[in-house]
């Protein structure tokens, strides 16, 4: 009886934990429904719609939280740049050697102030030493850049295989003018196997696209 009596238990609790995942699935749909209409086009750029839109539905759950400024520059682009530079810093990529960090719309000709700042920063920590190649040297670390970028002066201290692009679906910005980069092949600044690269083989191994 009392096999009986945990079996039952169990199963209803099976039966509730599944309509709550359906629940939580149904909310989610719903809510994306929702954002997709909101218009962040980038320039100038309205990411702030979204983040009030999450900070309601947080509020409306008795959530703790906080939006941290209201302009989208120092919001959206500061902190991500400040959390790439963090997490090398503080040696997450060694520390974690299977993981990828990339560091998504945000452009890219920020890379060679933070390969400097980190250069400096090394040498200061216990057991650190500077690390030109810090980017360059990476299998784990990728920047997303833009058509408008300085590639040439960026992949300087990016190198081949940390930049990537994509299209940006939805944004009407420089992210997504493919056929600007793939013309960077005509003029020469370019070599044509580090704009393949560039297109491809970096977005592939950063998204674990690669075949065995």
């Amino acid at each position: 009886m009392c096999l009986f009596r945990l079996a039952i238990t169990l199963l209803l609790a099976a039966s509730a934990a599944a309509a709550v995942a359906d629940d939580l699935a149904e909310m989610a749909r719903q809510h994306l429904a929702r954002l997709i209409p909101l218009d962040t086009t980038n320039p100038p750029g309205n990411e702030t719609r979204v983040a009030s839109y999450l900070k309601a539905v947080c509020d409306s759950h008795g959530i703790d939280n906080e939006m941290l400024g209201g302009e989208p520059f120092r919001v959206a682009k500061l902190i991500v740049i400040g959390g790439f530079h963090s997490m090398i810093l503080n040696g997450i990529p060694e520390k974690f050697p299977k993981l990828r960090i990339g560091a998504i719309e945000v452009a890219a000709q920020w890379v060679p102030y933070l390969v400097h700042d980190l250069n400096l920063r090394f040498p200061k920590l216990e057991g650190k030493k500077a690390r030109p190649d810090v980017l360059s040297g990476s299998e784990q670390l990728f920047v997303a850049c833009q058509t408008d970028d300085d590639l040439p002066y960026v992949l300087k201290y990016a190198g081949e295989n940390c930049l990537m692009i994509g299209s940006d679906y939805g944004h009407a910005d420089n992210a997504s003018e493919l056929l600007a980069l793939a013309k960077l092949k005509d003029n020469g600044e370019i070599d044509p196997k580090v704009i393949d690269k560039i297109l491809c083989a970096n977005p592939t191994k950063f998204y674990g696209l690669e075949q065995d």
